[in-house]
């Protein structure tokens, strides 16, 4: 994560990212259920449209049984409320998505 001045519902995010990596790095971690791979691929997309100011997919339907996903979802729904973020501020959610989606969804996580 970089070393800036971050919004507290970047950072959030940002640890939520780095909380979700760790939980799939783990040595003898569950891997994630298709419906969980569908709640990171939504947000990784949503985060994205947010950066990039694209449309926005529909939301899976269900809960979160996982803490590391429910983080996840919940700092994602706060930065997707909000405005005026910086190129700085866009950069380290492109950053943490990126991060995502290499550690998790280009992963062999689905079951």
């Amino acid at each position: 994560m970089p070393k800036l001045p971050l919004r507290k519902e970047l950072y959030d995010f940002s640890r939520a990212c780095e909380h979700l990596i760790s939980a799939a790095a783990f040595p003898g971690a569950v891997a994630f259920t298709s419906e969980e791979i569908q709640w990171v691929e939504y947000y990784a997309k949503e985060m994205t449209s947010l950066v990039d100011r694209l449309s926005r997919d529909h939301k899976p339907q269900g809960t979160h049984e996982r803490q590391t996903v429910r983080d996840y979802a919940r700092t994602s729904e706060a930065l997707l409320v909000m405005k005026n973020l910086s190129e700085d501020e866009r950069g380290c959610i492109r950053d943490s998505v990126a991060d995502v989606t290499k550690q998790i969804l280009d992963c062999d996580q689905r079951q």
